[in-house]
């Protein structure tokens, strides 16, 4: 026994030992923990009861840079090995003398009255009248968590507050309970492929391939491709998961939850480290304005920050939550500015950031904690959790830049984890329990634009993560707590299967063989034509040899079919614009280069990044990707311009492509589908 006693005694002495550091202790405040040397620590004072004032801080405070601030940093110094130190501050506060009751109204709801500053006051908004429902709070909304929440907790300032509960007409969201749902004639759900551990959490697809993130937390492959259907080679390892997927540059981003690894490739199977900053969790990816940003959160803890990077390899932080405890896992393009959708961990409030310059932020209220989101129909579709909301449901929202609805609801699981479309399909996955073990994750689908939504497929899995639409038709990625969670091919979504009474025709043009290869004579202003039957309903790549350009300003090289089709001229600037076809398909979103007239509803256009248009040789391809909604634009071998894009009408094939400002050159298509 004393042997026993005396093995105990040297392990706690060891883990002690272990755990020297700089122990910060703030007394009325946050901030306290124990630190490495050197470390900066923000504290702040804790809101002062009504009446007081914030006064100082006291104890240690020559590690304290203003002792006047409420909200200040400590330099923490430097210590020698296992040399420990103790840090004690606090916050003192002293009568207010000039302290005065200010006014709070509020019209619709309870809680009016005179209040002294830091009157903590709950304000709640009356029952709506039969047919109606609570919509929003309007006014001073800066000083509430959010303005969906009924009941609010509102901090009184030195000012008077006005709110006003306002209410819209009841919308009862449509809910397929099924537990065995019934599906349309020809619809199969189909599973191609498992992983080495729990399941996969993100699809994207890349070069004609699709890629698979697996979820797991052993150092096992996290990359598979289809098709066929293997692992990656040799892909990459981690001791956690793939969050997320992102195409920018010609490069496949991968951010994983391991230590906040960005990894990429430019086949699928070669990869490369290229971001690594040791928080706990790295999630979201996006492309905005010629940047790919990357969120890393650490858990449970603060801060959450955003990286960003013009070449994939250098990376710069352009944001951070500093002492805030903030989760925020997706980070989205949408009208032209950045959108982060976090959930303050620490009152549980949810909001989003938003950028116009991908460098400065500001703060915005959000419903609740979205996961997801999905650009379709010039309309941002966000995938939302039920843990941080009020109603008890997760839910699917829409945001048009200025307002959020709520459009579908289910009280019964977890999450709606992940939102898509195949056409003009929406498709969504729910989840029933994070790291649940039941099964019972559904697939849904709208056929008429999100109005009404009907639950397609119950899996035997209890996670539906992520969908990706691919080679006409719609994949989705599921886990399973301990094993068993798979990648899915479905088809036949609104009703789209079947015998058809009119079988299309198969269409000309074999996959991956030039259609037309003709050669260019030399022409002035558009005075040079070719035939040509280009479909705008496949994938397809048009190339040309241009020879002897003539770089003036605003003079065309190619224009289809009277302008309605393919338009392409010099802007100047060493720039290029560009239109696919006029008034019918436009451009959403820029990855590479720039849009013209976003947010109007005719003639939009798109502006390529600088390059070499000067006068020369030069070559062309145009790459028009309507199964990704995509389309890019090379010029002598180099990416210059890259945009999501939308079909929103149909379409005539392109059946004269003229051209011009050239001594000669050659032009061929062919299709990809």
């Amino acid at each position: 026994m004393k042997i026993l006693k005396l093995l105990l005694m040297t392990v706690i002495l060891s883990i002690l030992s272990a755990c020297d550091g700089i122990q910060l202790t703030v007394e009325n405040g946050s901030g306290s923990g124990t630190y490495a040397s050197n470390a900066k620590v923000k504290i702040r004072a804790n809101i002062p009861v009504p009446g007081y004032e914030f006064e100082q801080w006291e104890g240690d405070t020559q590690y304290i840079e203003d002792i006047s601030s409420k909200e200040t940093l400590v330099q923490l110094p430097q210590l020698s090995k296992d040399e420990v130190l103790q840090i004690k501050i606090k916050a003192t506060y002293a009568v207010d003398p000039s302290a005065k009751e200010y006014d709070l109204v509020v019209e619709n709801g309870s809680g009016s009255g005179s209040y002294l500053t830091y009157s903590v006051v709950m304000v709640t908004a009356n029952n709506p009248a039969e047919g109606y429902q609570f919509d929003k709070w309007v006014g001073n909304v800066e000083y509430l968590n959010s303005p969906y929440l009924a009941t609010q907790k509102v901090i009184m300032d030195k000012e008077d507050i006005s709110l006003k509960a306002t209410y819209k007409v009841k919308v009862t969201p449509t809910v397929t309970p099924t537990p065995k749902p019934t599906p349309t004639q020809g619809f199969s759900v189909t599973p191609i492929g498992e992983s080495y551990e729990h399941g996969f959490f993100i699809l994207r697809k890349f070069k004609n391939k699709l890629i698979a993130g697996a979820f797991g937390y052993s150092n096992k492959q996290k990359i598979f491709t289809y098709s066929p259907w293997a692992p990656a080679s040799p892909g990459f390892s981690t001791k956690e998961s793939v969050c997320d997927l992102r195409e920018f540059d010609n490069y496949l981003y991968a951010n994983t939850e391991n230590q906040g690894q960005v990894w990429r490739t430019k086949d699928g199977n070669n990869w490369e480290k290229v971001l690594d900053v040791s928080p706990d969790i790295g999630c979201g990816l996006a492309v905005f304005n010629g940047y790919i940003y990357a969120t890393e959160n650490t858990l449970d803890s603060a801060p959450v920050e955003i990286y960003r990077s013009a070449n994939g390899t250098n990376w710069e932080k352009v944001y951070s939550s500093g002492s805030s405890k903030r989760y925020l896992k997706e980070i989205v393009t949408f009208q032209n500015k950045l959108y982060g959708f976090y959930v303050n961990l620490e009152d549980d409030s949810t909001g989003m950031l938003v950028s116009s310059d991908g460098k400065s932020w500001s703060k915005q209220s959000a419903p609740m904690r979205f996961i997801r989101s999905y650009v379709f129909n010039n309309k941002l579709w966000l995938a939302g959790t039920k843990k941080y909301s009020s109603s008890g449901e997760s839910a699917i929202y829409t945001y048009d830049g200025s307002s959020f609805k709520k459009v579908y609801a289910d009280s019964t699981k977890s999450h709606i984890s992940y939102i898509s479309s195949i056409g003009t399909t929406l498709v969504a996955t729910t989840t029933v329990e994070w790291k649940g073990k039941q099964g019972g994750a559904t697939l849904i689908q709208s056929c008429d634009g999100g109005v009404t939504w009907k639950t397609m497929h119950r899996f035997n899995e209890t996670e539906a993560w992520g969908i990706e639409e691919f080679n006409g038709a719609i994949y989705v990625a599921t886990k399973q707590d301990g094993g068993g969670g798979k990648v899915y091919k479905v088809t036949g979504l609104c009703g789209t299967t079947g015998p058809d009474p009119t079988p299309t025709p198969t269409p000309t043009g074999t996959p991956g063989q030039w259609v037309k290869e003709v050669s260019l004579s030399s022409a002035g202003d558009l005075s040079g034509a070719v035939s040509m039957d280009l479909d705008y309903g496949r994938d397809w790549v048009l190339e040309a040899d241009l020879n002897g350009c003539n770089a003036d300003y605003r003079k065309r090289y190619l224009q289809g079919n009277n302008s309605e089709h393919i338009d392409l001229w010099y802007e100047g600037s060493s720039i290029m614009g560009f239109r696919l076809f006029n008034k019918k398909i436009f451009f959403t979103q820029a990855i590479k280069g720039s849009i013209r007239g976003l947010g109007a509803t005719v003639d939009h256009w798109a502006q390529t990044a600088p390059g070499s248009f000067q006068s020369g040789n030069h070559k062309l391809r145009i790459e028009y990707l309507l199964s990704q909604n995509k389309s890019k634009l090379y010029w002598d071998g180099q990416l210059v311009g890259e945009w999501t894009i939308e079909k929103r009408n149909s379409v005539s094939n392109l059946t004269t492509l003229k051209y011009g400002r050239i001594s000669g050159g050659a032009l061929r298509y062919k299709y990809l589908n």
